[in-house]
Formats: structure tokens, C-alpha cells, sequence
């Protein structure tokens, strides 16, 4: 198995239709808190296989998944690749 080769973010339009997705933990968040981390917000478009942080480094952003499933997976030191974790649109990474 082969770890994700890293790929960009890409800025992403939000959806303001009814029933977009959401994030289980942003929505329940009382709305002072919600109206506080809006501003610093972005919506971002996902790929399969990129990298949202690399191990050892500090992370530059979190992500709250809106739909899908993020998998964090492990390198090891020989080469293979282990899922560690699985988080979802009630998550953040």
C-alpha cells in the first residue's frame, strides 16, 4: 500500500442552498462561537490522495470535512502506509 502523494489546495464556491452539506461540529457550536470563527472560514475542494498535513510539521490549517471521509494514515519506516484514523462531516483535522 502507498501513502497519498501530496496535491494543493483549491478554493472551493460555498453552496447557500438549503440542505448543503455541513459540519456536525461547526453546526453545533452556540452562535456566538459560530459567528467568531466565520470570518476565518474557506471552503476547499478535496482530492483523493492529498495531503492535509505532513507528519513532524506543524499544521498550517484545520479541516472540517463537510461530506466524505478523511483517512489519516501513517508512513512507516519501511515503506508502507497504515490507516490510523477515519473522520468525517462531525470531525475535524
Amino acid at each position: 500500500m502507498v501513502c497519498a502523494t501530496p496535491q494543493r489546495f483549491q478554493r472551493h464556491p460555498v453552496s447557500e442552498r438549503r440542505g448543503a452539506p455541513r459540519n456536525g461540529l461547526l453546526a453545533r457550536l452556540p452562535p456566538d462561537a459560530s459567528a467568531r470563527l466565520a470570518p476565518d472560514l474557506e471552503p476547499i475542494a478535496l482530492v483523493a490522495g492529498q495531503v492535509l498535513h505532513d507528519a513532524g510539521s506543524p499544521p498550517a490549517h484545520v479541516v472540517f470535512p463537510l461530506a466524505g471521509i478523511v483517512s489519516l494514515q501513517y508512513l512507516t519506516e519501511s515503506g508502507g502506509c497504515a490507516e490510523i484514523a477515519q473522520v468525517g462531516n462531525d470531525g475535524v483535522i
